[in-house]
């Protein structure tokens, strides 16, 4: 199961006068079930990557709260990891 209330991420981009913070997630509210499938669609630039990489440790959200498989995201990232909850890995394709 994952969980997520209020997801946010942002990057500063540019440099001296010209630097900006883009918020490249805002806020996202989520619940998706176990043995539930789920699509996440967006137009370009609308954060869906972001989301995943936050979901699967690889970046650190700046707000919000997020649960997968009932491990916290900010306080226990490894047992959250993409690897471990979807049962991803190294698999021979060819």
């Amino acid at each position: 199961m994952i969980k997520k209330v209020g997801l946010r991420k942002s990057f500063h981009v540019g440099k001296g006068r010209k630097r900006s913070t883009v918020e490249a997630v805002r806020g996202i509210d989520l619940a998706v079930t176990e043995g539930e499938t789920f699509g996440f669609l967006g137009p370009n630039g609308a954060g869906k990557t972001t989301t995943l990489r936050m979901l699967a440790t690889l970046l650190v959200p700046d707000g919000g709260d997020a649960t997968i498989a009932g491990a916290d995201l900010r306080s226990q990232p490894r047992k959250c990891a993409a690897g471990r909850i979807c049962g991803a890995g190294r698999r021979n394709v060819g």
